[in-house]
């Protein structure tokens, strides 16, 4: 730690300038960020130095006042010189780990809108409690379409940090009513969630059902801001299977995929109404499965919803 600085000749009127520093109170800083649904709190404590300034000069004191300024950002480079050290920046990072504090996040989108067979609606509800390094999160989602098929599945899985941006989550799955029957299925869940280069917020999953089959589910999603408060988000989702799986009438390889865009305005950021296009199609042998079983195959919806935060 510098423990004395001198600077000579800042200023023609000043003959010697010293500081003292000296190792004085702690001041705690908080800072905290969000990207999307992920909050980071980081409670940063540095050792500020108390700074006592000598100043001698031959005469009266009078005009020192021109060189006040250069020494304001004199002070202010080496106070940053000094805090900013890696030492201290470790210490910062590090503080608090062990009391960490527990927070929360949640999002709900809930909509209706006009399908190919009529009234459809969708409930999204996905979120997390804990701390930075374990959480615990919370999902459901239910897909309506009328004349057809519904789809709700709850989740509960425990999540690890293990990047930057990354969690690994492990935990289980349950469907009230699958996509394709009325069959309700339990499963093993095992994947990862985070924010993908381009801001672009991912989460890859595996399934393994109670009755040994083996599935993911894949989702993208990213924000493309037109102003400060209308946002839109494409997106992306897909689902495989491992193998044909006739209780579910869903074929090995790419079963369906959905693609749309919300579009939302955030009256405040806990607070935004949104339209929303959303094209849904099964895929390759499932496509087949459904046209024999003249069940859905594809819809094509607009809606209009609002998302909550809390």
């Amino acid at each position: 730690m510098i423990q004395n600085l001198w600077l000579d000749g800042v200023c023609n009127p000043v003959r010697n300038v010293q500081f003292k520093l000296k190792k004085g109170m702690n001041v705690w800083t908080g800072l905290q960020t969000q990207s999307n649904h992920r909050e980071v709190k980081m409670i940063k404590n540095f050792t500020i130095l108390n700074v006592m300034l000598s100043l001698s000069k031959h005469g009266s004191g009078h005009g020192l006042e021109p060189c006040f300024d250069k020494l304001s950002m004199t002070l202010r480079v080496a106070l940053f010189l000094i805090l900013f050290t890696p030492q201290n920046l470790h210490a910062a990072m590090t503080h608090g780990s062990d009391h960490p504090q527990i927070f929360h996040s949640f999002t709900l989108d809930s909509d209706i809108g006009e399908g190919n067979g009529g009234l459809s609606g969708a409930i999204d509800l996905n979120g997390w409690i804990g701390t930075d390094e374990n959480r615990l999160w919370l999902k459901n989602q239910t897909k309506a379409y009328k004349d057809y098929d519904t789809k709700t599945e709850f989740q509960a899985l425990y999540g690890k940090n293990i990047a930057q941006f990354w969690d690994a989550q492990i935990g289980v799955r349950h469907d009230i009513n699958t996509d394709f029957s009325s069959h309700s299925v339990d499963y093993l869940t095992i994947g990862m969630e985070g924010l993908a280069p381009y801001f672009f917020e991912t989460e890859a999953q595996v399934f393994v059902s109670n009755q040994g089959n083996y599935s993911a589910h894949l989702k993208q999603e990213v924000d493309l801001f037109i102003t400060q408060k209308l946002i839109t988000q494409p997106y992306f989702e897909a689902d495989f299977f491992a193998q044909d799986v006739a209780q579910l009438e869903v074929a090995s390889g790419l079963s369906e995929v959905e693609v749309g865009a919300l579009t939302r305005y955030e009256i405040t950021r806990n607070f935004a109404p949104y339209f929303a296009l959303r094209y849904n199609r099964k895929t390759f042998g499932t496509e087949e499965i459904a046209k024999k079983n003249h069940d859905r195959i594809s819809d094509f919806i607009t809606s209009i919803g609002l998302r909550l935060r809390f």
